[in-house]
């Protein structure tokens, strides 16, 4: 159930915050604003709003902002709402004494973990975007 609840949030908050916030500033500002506007507009609507939820929320705006696959911020934040979700269970798992790193640590190692999907998958996408360029320009002769 919480599978299925992180994916339809992921996708309808990326539909809102990316696609249609995005492209509503894109012609009024440029783009550093227009990653920024977002991604403070979608902190503020998040109950539970931190420094993380925006950083990530930058990070997923320059992703959509240069790819504008709204898929690859998708998978992005289903991720991340995941990680999230879990954090209950590291709560638990530390408690009952069976985690040896700190909750500091934890957070690090997800922070990370975002960074090597948000850069492999842009690094994927630039380079299936390639691939399908040449493929084009091969069939045009």
């Amino acid at each position: 159930m919480l599978i299925l609840t992180e994916l339809f949030i992921s996708i309808g908050e990326e539909i809102v915050y990316r696609y249609f916030a995005i492209n509503a500033l894109k012609n009024k500002m440029n783009k550093k604003w227009v990653i920024i506007i977002s991604s403070l507009i979608w902190t503020l609507l998040h109950l539970n709003s931190s420094i993380v939820t925006f950083i990530f929320g930058i990070f997923i705006g320059y992703l959509y902002y240069e790819t504008k696959s709204l898929s690859l911020c998708i998978v992005l934040h289903f991720i991340f709402n995941l990680t999230i979700g879990t954090e209950i269970f590291y709560v638990l798992y530390k408690e009952m004494g069976s985690l040896t790193y700190s909750s500091f640590q934890y957070a690090i190692a997800l922070f990370l973990l975002q960074l090597i999907l948000f850069f492999s998958m842009k690094m994927l996408f630039n380079k299936t975007q390639r691939i399908t360029t040449s493929e084009a320009g091969s069939h045009d002769i």
